[in-house]
């Protein structure tokens, strides 16, 4: 992922958090920290490796570059319909 809600409730991209802040899934709540290494984007992932949004997938940096032309909070949005719960890329 590459936004989550800080601790204030505000969405933030991950080119924008700060390691020391604590982060939350946009989805599901869960505790996020911030994955920065040298083979994946740097990105939010989940401290327990779990969410329950079960549509997961890779992104390839395209896709990536064409999510940056939409404001944040119009990237990875949680989307709602009746029972169904998704994220999804841009809305």
């Amino acid at each position: 992922m590459f936004v989550a809600i800080n601790q204030n409730g505000e969405i933030v991209d991950i080119d924008e958090a700060n390691p020391r802040d604590k982060y939350y899934c946009r989805f599901c709540n869960a505790p996020m920290i911030i994955k920065d290494g040298e083979t994946n984007a740097k990105h939010f992932a989940h401290v327990s490796g779990f969410c329950t949004d079960t549509w997961n997938y890779d992104i390839s940096e395209w896709h990536r570059q064409m999510q940056m032309f939409f404001p944040k909070e119009a990237r990875e949005v949680v989307v709602e319909n009746g029972n169904t719960k998704h994220i999804a890329d841009v809305l």
